[in-house]
């Protein structure tokens, strides 16, 4: 459980975060706007790369669990998917614009811990496998490898759905956007499926994931 002063330190930090940007935040802003001394600080974060981490932490927990909630009421299988990857897309975004980061800090902000780059992953994964099982119960999808399909999603979820630019995209077009990767993911690049596309034969296809229409 968080401390009372850890937790103002938090508050603080993403209000100023939020009003001046991450650069011009400075140590010193936080102590002096949560009212403690430099060691009170230091004695919870190490620095503000810290503070900061442990907000994405945060801001990433409450992103998965708003998409938890939103995939129990969904019964659809191609709904899930899509609204596992509109809701990250659209809390991506709003944590970017959260934390005012700028498109010329991106190059300057510190590496995200492994460790927090681990537990956002393997959770992502899970829920996608989830979602694969159930759609192939209900008979929606053909998957034969779900773990390697869900490795295939959030691949391209990362490639294409980057936060940093979705914090300057319309609601209407970031939907948009999710549109089309999803297209990429059910029907792939070509137009014509089967022998003409893959050059195999009728039935022998290669892809990790059909819609079972």
């Amino acid at each position: 459980m968080r401390s009372s002063t850890r937790n103002r330190i938090l508050d603080v930090s993403i209000r100023l975060f939020g009003a001046h940007g991450l650069d011009k935040t400075r140590v010193e802003d936080i102590v002096a706007d949560a009212r403690i001394s430099r060691a009170t600080f230091y004695n919870h974060f190490h620095n503000k790369d810290e503070v900061l981490f442990s907000l994405i932490e945060t801001e990433l927990d409450n992103i998965q669990n708003k998409i938890d909630a939103a995939l129990e009421r969904e019964e659809d299988p191609y709904g899930k998917i899509k609204t596992y990857f509109l809701g990250m897309a659209l809390g991506l975004r709003e944590m970017v614009r959260l934390f005012n980061i700028q498109h010329d800090e991106i190059e300057s902000l510190p590496p995200v811990p492994r460790k927090l780059i681990e537990s956002n992953l393997k959770r992502g994964l899970n829920t996608i496998v989830e979602i694969l099982d159930y759609g192939v119960k209900r008979g929606a999808f053909i998957v034969p490898n779900p773990e390697l399909t869900a490795h295939v999603i959030l691949s391209a979820l990362d490639i294409f759905i980057n936060p940093f630019k979705l914090g300057l995209i319309e609601l209407v077009k970031v939907e948009e956007r999710v549109d089309r990767v999803l297209d990429v993911i059910f029907y792939g690049f070509a137009k014509t499926r089967g022998a003409r596309a893959t050059g195999r034969k009728n039935g022998d296809d290669p892809a990790l994931l059909k819609l079972n229409r």
